[in-house]
This record gives C-alpha cells, structure tokens and sequence, in this order.
C-alpha cells in the first residue's frame, strides 16, 4: 500500500506540475545566434521587444526574432512596451511603425504582447488609459496579429481599474514569485481566471545575456 501510494504520487507530481511546462525567455538587449542557441537547449519560445517605452522601434529587438529562427526557436513572439504618458505618437503611431519594422525585415512572430505595467508611468485617467490600450489592440489586430497582454494585478488594476475588456485574450503574467509554475500566488484579475505564460523572476543571467525566465 505504501509503495502504490509513492506511485501514485511520483506520477501525479510530474504529470501535472512538469508534464506540460514549457520553459522560455524574453530579452530586450541585443543577442547573438550563439547565445540563442545555448539558450535554445533547455528552452523553447522566445519573446523580444519591439518598441521601446522612450517612444521608439526597438530594432535591436528585431534582429533578436530574426536571429531567434536562425538558432532554432520555432515558438517566437514580440512585446511592445508602449510610451504611455507625456509622448509624442499615439498609440496607433507606435503599434504601426513597431509591425512596420517587423516586416521590413520578415521577422516572423506568433503573438505581439503589449506591455502595461507601471502605473506611474501612465496617466492617473483610466478612462484615456482604456482607450490607449484599446487602439493598440485594435492596430494589431486589424493586421490580423494574434495579440496577448503582459501585466499583473497590481499594474492592470493601478492603469486600468477593475476592466474586463480583454479577459479573452491570452494573459502573459508577470509576478515575481521565484517558482516556475501558473499557479503560486495567482490572483484572479482583469477577468483573467489563469495566465497563458508566467515570467516567475527578475531579471537573470546566462552565457553573457541578461533575460528574464518564464513558463507557460
């Protein structure tokens, strides 16, 4: 009895806490193949930035997606962490010539994360936050990009209140619990019952790279 219960639990423990994980990274700074390719052994999607919070396209983060192939990821996305207060483009401005710079140079995603998070980095009016972040949505997905939303409660709730608009879309989760699972100090928000990805630590580094951890 004692042996079947130790069976029973060996099995449990690795069907349902590791069975299905995927393990992945996303980086903002410039990368080679080479580093991509070590990172590609034990991971297997990737995510780069593709405009930058000072207002600008991140062509560096570009030429990561590209390079990103080139060593072998298959599972690649791109995040836009928008300018949200005090800019000069709109939000449409920015998502355009973000996917503009992903076609210039065929650089192939899956999904375009738009990044909200630090509230202070925004405006205190959530009604302007909302619209913002409804004309980034719409921008991508009128050019028929599949879009997810990288936040955590205390950033959506902080920038947009108790809205529920986009509780459809994938929800790449960020909280930095230091565990590699969906499910350590979740919290229900935003109308999201469960994350698609979790990015579980700060900043880290491997084979020369800074790049933050996740899984999904």
């Amino acid at each position: 009895m004692k042996l079947w219960s130790l069976l029973c639990a060996f099995i449990f423990f690795n069907v349902f806490n590791f069975g299905e994980s995927a393990f992945g990274i996303d980086i903002s700074v410039s990368a080679t193949v080479a580093q991509l390719q070590k990172f590609r052994s034990n991971n297997t999607f990737f995510i780069a930035r593709i405009f930058r919070s000072a207002d600008l396209a991140d062509p560096i983060g570009v030429g990561n997606i590209v390079k990103a192939r080139q060593a072998g990821f298959t599972d690649v996305d791109g995040y836009i962490f928008p300018c949200s207060k005090s800019c000069k483009k709109s939000a449409i401005t920015q998502v355009t010539e973000a996917l503009n710079g992903l076609e210039a140079q065929n650089a192939k995603i899956g999904t375009i994360w738009l990044d909200i998070e630090v509230p202070t980095a925004w405006p205190s009016d959530v009604t302007a936050n909302r619209k913002f972040i409804t004309d980034m949505v719409n921008t991508a997905a009128n050019r028929e990009y599949s879009v997810g939303i990288y936040t955590g409660k205390s950033h959506w709730e902080g920038i947009c209140g108790s809205w529920t608009q986009y509780s459809s879309y994938p929800l790449w989760w960020t909280r930095f619990t230091n565990v590699a699972d969906m499910i350590t100090k979740w919290e229900s928000f935003g109308g999201w019952s469960s994350p698609t990805i979790h990015q579980y630590a700060d900043t880290l580094t491997a084979y020369g790279l800074g790049y933050d951890p996740n899984v999904k």
